[in-house]
């Protein structure tokens, strides 16, 4: 009986490591100036950036506002293939990819937040084909004080956040969310750097940026990148595991 209950014990854990052990992909996006690698938000593969949970490597850079192909790659350095894209939807005068020129030496995460797609008003990026059947999108705002803000749309929902929590530092601490789905008075939206929308399902989407009246009538939006990061569904095993500890726990009532 004994010996019974052990293998079972083992077959329970061993379900339940295969579901936990199960990965998600991560596709993360920068925003960088002519391909500047001495700071404006140029990262090496190496180079680590990104909330909490989807911290990853190997980001890609979108160069002076040029589209990414399906070369583009994920967090493992595998090329996404297929037919992706993304597409910045640059509006000029006033919105564009700046850099900060004073971030040389920077690296992770600060790096990220020092390139953005400036934005005065409204700006979006467009993704084809993406590779996951769920997902969720994290989209970053590097803080420009608290007065000012912005709001990320994709589809029907709006997030809004506002700055004066400062930026993430490079061991990847500092990230605030936001998940303020109402105006309000514009000086009372949550403060954060990061806004999520989860699970999306579409193959292709849009993702709006505007730069909202935070209490700074110029209105601006600093908008360093995003992560599609895919949503696995909890395994078959993860259940079976489930219910297998709970026979060992009435097997072992019984005796």
């Amino acid at each position: 009986m004994q010996k019974l209950s052990q293998t079972l014990f083992a077959l329970a854990l061993m379900l339940m490591f295969t579901a936990a052990s199960h990965a998600a992909g991560i596709i993360s996006v920068s925003y960088t100036l002519d391909g500047d690698t001495s700071g404006g938000g140029f990262l090496s593969s190496t180079e680590l950036a990104g909330a909490p949970g989807v911290r990853a490597d190997n980001w890609n850079n979108l160069i002076n506002g040029a589209p990414l192909d399906n070369t583009a790659t994920d967090d493992d350095g595998t090329a996404i293939g297929g037919t992706f894209s993304v597409t910045a939807n640059l509006v000029t005068p006033t919105n564009g990819i700046h850099a900060d020129r004073n971030g040389a030496g920077l690296i992770n995460d600060p790096e990220m937040f020092s390139g953005v797609f400036d934005v005065f008003t409204t700006a979006s990026v467009t993704v084809t084909d993406v590779p996951y059947d769920l997902y969720d999108v994290y989209v970053y705002m590097r803080d420009d004080a608290s007065t000012r803000g912005g709001s990320f749309t994709i589809g029907g929902k709006t997030i809004y956040l506002r700055g004066g929590v400062g930026n993430p530092a490079s061991d990847g601490t500092g990230y605030v969310q936001s998940t303020d789905t109402t105006f309000g008075a514009g000086t009372d939206i949550d403060q954060g750097n990061y806004v999520l929308f989860r699970q999306l399902s579409g193959s292709d989407f849009t993702l709006i940026a505007n730069a909202v009246n935070a209490g700074d009538s110029v209105t601006r939006n600093k908008w360093p990148g995003f992560q599609i990061v895919q949503t696995v569904p909890a395994p078959a095993a993860l259940p079976a595991g489930l219910a297998l500890m709970g026979l060992l726990g009435l097997r072992r009532r019984k005796c």
